[in-house]
């Protein structure tokens, strides 16, 4: 698959930790440009709330943190009641929308087939160190 665009739907460090680092691992290796989307609200369970949203400097310490391979990301915060539907808008636009496990769920639900194959999570992924 040839990536030239990725989204990486993040809500929380806690949470996506390992989101924003396969996200980084596949701009890195598809020399890709990268795009965080930090949204507020609930995707469609209880447990996917959100009440706070990070600034921008502060999502750009936790990105410069993990990203050890230099990958340009590109930071939108969006105080959005759905950030399902945000996350899904972008993937209209991006090759790849990379989510966490933990939301799995939450989006199976919402894509149709065509977009399906568009959303990765980190669980689907092997890693750069096993690959080569």
């Amino acid at each position: 698959m040839d990536c030239q665009t990725i989204v990486v739907n993040y809500t929380h460090p806690d949470r996506d930790a390992e989101a924003l680092s396969t996200a980084l691992e596949l701009a890195y290796r598809h020399e890709s440009e990268l795009l965080l989307l930090h949204s507020n609200g609930a995707c469609c369970k209880e447990a996917c709330q959100r009440n706070y949203l990070f600034s921008e400097e502060e999502l750009v310490q936790q990105v410069n943190k993990a990203n050890g391979y230099g990958v340009p990301v590109v930071v939108k915060i969006v105080d959005e009641q759905s950030p399902l539907e945000e996350a899904i808008r972008h993937l209209d636009n991006h090759d790849l929308l990379v989510v966490g496990d933990s939301h799995a769920d939450c989006f199976s639900n919402r894509v149709n087939n065509v977009s399906a194959s568009r959303v990765c999570f980190p669980s689907q992924v092997e890693p750069l160190a096993q690959a080569v």
